[in-house]
């Protein structure tokens, strides 16, 4: 979960009787470079920086920087099949108090565009917040109703948000970026109430199972489920910056001295 340690660092460090964060927190810069001696010095110092920084519960806010009301912002993502022309065939989309799902089987034509015009129809918040680093599923969604050739001037014209991009150069977070690791960083439980089997699941193993054609109505159930799952969890990590930033715009922050924000 420490962002910069994957699976190749994860085993040495696993091999060298480093197996929990605290053992990684407590570690002398020297002795890691003796583990990892393919791995540069200031990424060594960044590791055990991150391990200290997650056992104080903290992140850094490096510069003060501002983001919409909640109230203003449809929150959304998207699944697609993995081989090109990728196709969007599941898509949610949130506000503080809504959560809507539109999945669309292979024998529902339009579906997911006709579904998703009347949600943004009957809501008319100015923003919209997707979380990639590429603003991929703001132009995804777009392209869908272009290869429909449906009027897409609903998405277009309000302003869309990438958080990861808003956040990376301006905060340091532990966990890093990404809206799983960082949400539950943040207090965001909706991922551990999944089945243990369930935990892996991943945009990946989504689009197979859809492209598989071959799958039951259980395992269409947790596929949405997980969608909305990344939903729920970008609503959650813009409801605790801002009120992170309402009362402390820069510096070191303990989320111990902040509550859990509410959500539907």
């Amino acid at each position: 979960m420490i962002q910069g340690i994957g699976n190749k660092i994860l085993k040495r460090l696993l091999q060298n009787n480093i197996n929990n964060v605290n053992q990684l927190a407590s570690v002398e810069v020297k002795e890691l470079q003796e583990i990892l001696p393919n791995i540069s010095p200031q990424m060594i110092e960044k590791l055990i920086f991150n391990a200290r920084l997650y056992l104080e519960r903290a992140i850094i806010i490096k510069q003060p920087f501002s983001l919409p009301k909640p109230q203003d912002v449809i929150y959304f993502d998207l699944e697609s099949t993995t081989e090109p022309p990728r196709k969007v065939f599941l898509a949610t989309y949130a506000t503080l108090k809504d959560l809507y799902s539109v999945f669309e089987e292979r024998n529902e034509p339009k579906k997911l565009v006709t579904k998703t015009q009347i949600f943004f129809d009957t809501h008319p918040q100015k923003f919209l917040m997707s979380s990639s680093g590429n603003s991929w599923d703001y132009h995804a969604l777009i392209n869908t109703f272009k290869k429909e050739k449906m009027d897409h001037s609903m998405i277009s014209n309000r302003i869309h948000i990438d958080l990861f991009n808003e956040l990376k150069e301006s905060i340091v977070s532990p966990v890093g970026l990404g809206i799983k690791n960082l949400s539950k960083f943040l207090g965001f439980t909706g991922f551990d109430k999944l089945k243990e089997k369930d935990k892996r699941i991943n945009g990946y193993v989504v689009a197979k199972i859809y492209e598989s054609g071959k799958y039951s109505k259980n395992k269409k159930e947790l596929i949405i489920r997980y969608n909305q799952l990344d939903v729920e969890a970008l609503r959650f990590i813009h409801l605790s910056l801002i009120m992170l930033l309402n009362q402390r715009p820069r510096g070191k922050v303990y989320l111990s001295d902040f509550s859990t924000p509410k959500t539907i």
